[in-house]
């Protein structure tokens, strides 16, 4: 589980729960793709607004894409722009670096915004070299959990 807080006192958790299809012992190969879909649980609190969703909006190759921008982060780069997933629920971006800390941006949108007309719902941390790794480490265990099916 990745739980995550700053210095306003919002928070942010996320677990992936599973896959969307746990039995793929029907599945023929065409149906793989659909086989790699992750349910997403998130809790979050940003202000006074407090929130729970669970969707099955990430893969487990956005996963892989997700770790792979961290790790780039992590060495110093600076991606263009966040690992993009083809459900628009959550989206990641650094913001900048400032005194030895990269500040990430989670935003939420569609089934993950709980604000009417969708409107700017984010949560921001800033994270230090071993506050990253964490998140990258958390990113991983998911991954290890429910790898990536073929």
């Amino acid at each position: 589980m990745i739980h995550l807080e700053n210095e306003k006192g919002d928070f942010l958790r996320m677990e992936v729960l599973g896959y969307e299809f746990p039995d793929t012992s029907g599945f023929n190969i065409d149906m793989y793709y659909d086989a790699n879909w992750l349910n997403l649980f998130i809790e979050a609190k940003i202000n006074d607004l407090h929130w729970v969703r669970t969707s099955p909006c990430i893969m487990t190759h956005e996963i892989i894409w997700t770790i792979d921008w961290l790790r780039a982060i992590e060495r110093g780069e600076e991606p263009d722009s966040g690992p993009v997933y083809l459900e628009l629920n959550l989206s990641l971006e650094m913001m900048g670096k400032k005194n030895g800390k990269i500040t990430l941006r989670f935003e939420f949108s569609v089934e993950f915004n709980p604000l009417p007309n969708e409107e700017d719902l984010f949560f921001e941390a800033d994270f230090t070299k071993e506050k990253l790794n964490e998140l990258i480490k958390s990113y991983e265990e998911s991954l290890i959990k429910f790898p990536v099916r073929k």
